[in-house]
């Protein structure tokens, strides 16, 4: 989670610390290559990191693992406010847009729940494209912290290396 920019951290309310709290996925592209980045929560209740990896290889790379995450019918919608990130980013010296929308994701227990999705984008000034996104349950029920252990952690720390 270090390697994910302050700026976005805080675009979105968060700092390096607290970006893994919750569920928050972010994609990293930088010189044709694209990183995955999940929380534990997550990787635990949405869509498992392996996952992302198998779907990313055959899927259209403008829409990289989308339809793991959001139902199909929702997926117009996530576009349309990616869309609208990338016409209010005036330039990589800007701080970070976001936005907000209601929609649902997939659980990985095969439930559907409803979320409000808070996205944003930043490119650096070396040309590495981050989006982010976070889902908060609409019902306010907080989402169960994921205890690691100290192999877990370093699991998930070089999962974002690969």
């Amino acid at each position: 989670a270090s390697e994910i920019p302050h700026d976005i951290c805080a675009a979105i309310g968060r700092t390096q610390a607290t970006i893994c709290d919750g569920w928050v996925v972010v994609r990293v592209l930088n010189q044709g290559r694209m990183r995955i980045f999940v929380s534990p929560a997550f990787e635990r209740d949405i869509v498992t990191w392996d996952s992302f990896v198998e779907n990313d290889q055959g899927v259209d790379p403008r829409r990289p693992g989308i339809e793991l995450v959001i139902p199909p019918a929702e997926c117009p919608k996530c576009l349309h406010t990616m869309g609208v990130l990338h016409r209010q980013y005036a330039s990589i010296r800007s701080p970070p847009p976001t936005a907000r929308h209601q929609t649902k994701v997939n659980q990985r227990d095969g439930t559907v729940l409803d979320v409000d999705a808070l996205m944003t984008v930043r490119i650096s000034a070396s040309g590495t494209l981050f989006y982010l996104h976070t889902f908060t349950p609409r019902s306010g029920a907080p989402i169960a912290p994921v205890e690691l252990t100290p192999h877990a952690a370093l699991a998930a720390a070089a999962a974002m290396h690969r």
